[in-house]
């Protein structure tokens, strides 16, 4: 069983209003975590439900932010004593320019190609996450607002001759 616990940021359109949000705010790391429990530790959720009655969440969705305000200490200390080292939790933290990097690749090489060309793939997507933002940012506007307008801003981007590196994919186009 994964239990997906919460998410720091936003790993899917990371435009508000057709602008990137993402670039010079406090979250620029998409985190995810996921609590593995072991076979024997089967009443993890029954334990977590009543850790959210116990502190007046019921039903709620209980924010992580939530638990580091002031007037949350004991909701806190009583998180740590109940779950943390008490069972396995699995993080996946990536830069969300490399996410965005990731699925522009994946949108303009196709599903096959991280698997058939691993190397060239990532060491891309790399370049484009830290030296191409602006094509990363007409890509997260694209994939929020699929115009035409967006298409031919992102096309632009990625075919001009600052993008187009010696040995890069978008060089081979």
């Amino acid at each position: 069983m994964v239990v997906y616990l919460d998410e720091a940021g936003n790993s899917g359109c990371l435009t508000k209003n057709g602008k990137v949000s993402y670039r010079g705010d406090d979250q620029p790391l998409y985190v995810l975590a996921a609590v593995m429990p072991h076979p024997h530790e089967a009443g993890i959720m029954d334990r977590y439900r009543k850790f959210k009655e116990r502190h007046g969440y019921g039903d709620e969705e209980m924010k992580g932010s939530d638990l580091l305000t002031k007037s949350n200490n004991a909701v806190l200390a009583d998180f740590i004593d109940e779950f943390v080292g008490k069972c396995p939790v699995e993080l996946c933290v990536y830069s969300k320019d490399f996410y965005l990097a990731t699925a522009l690749m994946q949108s303009a090489l196709g599903p096959d190609a991280k698997s058939v060309f691993p190397i060239e793939y990532y060491s891309e997507a790399s370049n484009l996450a830290l030296f191409e933002q602006e094509a990363i940012d007409a890509y997260a506007e694209y994939s929020d607002n699929p115009t035409e307008e967006a298409a031919e801003k992102l096309v632009k981007r990625l075919l001009g001759k600052d993008a187009v590196r010696e040995g890069g994919f978008f060089g081979l186009i």
